[in-house]
């Protein structure tokens, strides 16, 4: 077994230990026939992945009542090949997620898993 090929089995396993099913939601664009493209919001497959509460630091504006409010700063783990971008949606336990970043983590020029930072949105 390669060393990347174990990189991607620790990661298989790390995400079985507390596995969510998430189905993103994402924009994408159609074209309209006119040149043009229409913004229509697709559900992909579900895919397992692992959510995981970063750290509770920071606090947003909001324009309710109190002004701030504390912001958890959530994580993903995935496997190398799932299927996430930038700005993909999802909704877990009644809370609503948007990805703000995707990393992907590479070994020896391949990728042996993504990782994501969350939003959550309010």
């Amino acid at each position: 077994m390669s060393l990347v090929e174990m990189r991607r089995e620790l990661t298989r396993r790390s995400i079985d230990q507390n596995p969510s099913q998430v189905a993103f939601t994402r924009v994408g664009k159609i074209p309209d026939g006119a040149g043009g493209w229409i913004e229509d919001e697709v559900t992909l497959a579900p895919q397992t992945v692992r959510l995981f509460m970063s750290s509770n630091r920071g606090s947003r504006d909001v324009s309710q009542v109190g002004g701030q409010m504390q912001i958890n700063q959530a994580g993903l783990l995935a496997l190398h090949n799932a299927d996430i971008r930038k700005d993909d949606a999802f909704e877990q336990d009644g809370l609503r997620y948007k990805v703000a970043k995707v990393d992907p983590v590479r070994l020896q020029g391949e990728v042996v898993s993504i990782q994501c930072d969350l939003e959550e949105v309010v």
